[in-house]
């Protein structure tokens, strides 16, 4: 991209330099940025801009992103929803009093829930049906676990036969350009078991965590969420489109703390149920992925229901959120709870902590089923799935305009 191409006064413009900014005072805020090598060394040089002038840029920006006429409706809606979004952070960051619930909901247009634990309890009652034995349900759970874990020796084998078979159905359902591609990458230190780092020019690198227990049912579910049809077709589609086709190159940059981040993280959920139903994902697995991993005996049944149920208790981590950032729990408390309720042993509880209290994406965990439950309805019936799921690929959006859609949807049945 030439630089060349818009003006550094024009709004898009200064929205990127008020983004790098940001991330000059919260890492990470930048979740991606594949913009001109000179954006960051300009955002990087000298001392880090004041926050007070930076909260006062934002709702600016804001405001006159709201009556701008000169730029196309989705991209100036996309603007207004991430600098909606920075205003509020910013103001958190100069220390505005804020609740947990406020904060999630200025950072990503939904109010955070808790979820009734009767639903938790359901999924246990599943689980000790599916692994009768005798012995605390907790304890057959984490000793079941140490089964399904793949050594990190046979990692790159395992998801070397996953990746192709979900690039190829995916290829076969959305317009992905012949040259985007995805590296793996298997690191260590990381509080995050999976994650894709969107490098532009069509490509991805998903890294992989080998200190994390990768369990076999869940690694299809993990590439199809980072990789296909999840974060890096979501991004190189709108790459295609957007940056390259219309020069939307504020695109560049993608912000962790966004409305967008909600619907993102809920099509990556749903990414597998797009090119593969549960019958599909048995059969695969019995005859290829299980015995490529020394499981052939292991039941497809059950390696399902696991699978499905550790999904669910997944949520638990939202009301440990709630318990330390909204009720001062102690830390022990919430480790209890998470043993508790997601059935995982002290160590895998303690390094969910260490993702809940890390301030950049404290209160993004409920991203991910909120987001999976605004786009849900928009995916039925599954005929048309992949149409819809297509086109929320393909064009930004914010959950309050995904609850517009769905009630136009209602309104025009």
């Amino acid at each position: 991209m030439a630089e060349s191409s818009w003006t550094h006064t024009s709004l898009p413009r200064r929205f990127v330099s008020l983004a790098l900014a940001i991330d000059r005072h919260l890492p990470g805020f930048v979740d991606a940025n594949t913009g001109p090598a000179g954006w960051k060394q300009r955002a990087e040089a000298g001392p880090a801009p004041d926050l007070t002038q930076l909260a006062a840029e934002a709702p600016e920006l804001l405001d006159e992103a709201s009556t701008s006429d000169s730029l196309e409706e989705l991209r100036r809606r996309v603007l207004i929803a991430q600098l909606r979004a920075a205003a509020a952070l910013l103001r958190r960051l100069s220390g505005e009093p804020m609740t947990f619930s406020q904060e999630v909901e200025s950072l990503y247009e939904h109010t955070p829930q808790w979820t009734d634990e009767s639903l938790f309890e359901e999924h246990h009652h599943r689980l000790n049906a599916l692994l009768p034995g005798r012995g605390p349900l907790a304890e057959r759970i984490v000793s079941f676990k140490q089964t399904l874990s793949v050594p990190a020796e046979k990692l790159p084998d395992v998801i070397g036969r996953i990746l192709p078979r979900l690039q190829s159905a995916t290829r076969g359902l959305f317009p992905l350009p012949p040259d985007e591609a995805v590296e793996l990458s298997f690191v260590t230190g990381q509080p995050w078991s999976a994650f894709n780092a969107f490098m532009g020019r069509r490509r991805s690198r998903v890294e992989i965590g080998v200190d994390w227990p990768q369990l076999l049912p869940d690694l299809a579910d993990l590439v199809a969420h980072e990789a296909y049809p999840g974060h890096h077709t979501e991004q190189t589609l709108r790459e295609v489109a957007w940056i390259d086709a219309r020069g939307w190159d504020e695109g560049r940059l993608i912000l962790l703390n966004s409305p967008l981040s909600v619907i993102s993280e809920g099509l990556a959920m749903r990414a597998l149920s797009i090119v593969m139903d549960e019958s599909e994902w048995k059969s695969w697995h019995r005859d290829e992925i299980f015995p490529a991993a020394g499981l052939a005996a292991l039941d497809p049944e059950v390696a399902w229901g696991f699978h499905v149920a550790g999904q669910f208790l997944f949520r638990s981590l939202g009301n440990a959120a709630f318990l330390l950032l909204d009720q001062a729990a102690s830390h022990e408390e919430a480790i209890s709870y998470l043993r508790r309720h997601r059935l995982v042993d002290e160590a895998a509880a303690r390094r969910s902590l260490e993702f809940i209290l890390n301030p950049l994406v404290r209160g993004y965990v409920f991203n991910y089923w909120v987001g999976s439950e605004l786009i849900g309805p928009l995916l039925q019936p599954r005929s048309q799935a992949p149409r819809a799921f297509g086109r929320l690929l393909l064009f930004p959006q914010t959950p309050s305009q995904v609850l517009n859609r769905r009630a136009e949807l209602v309104v025009g049945s």
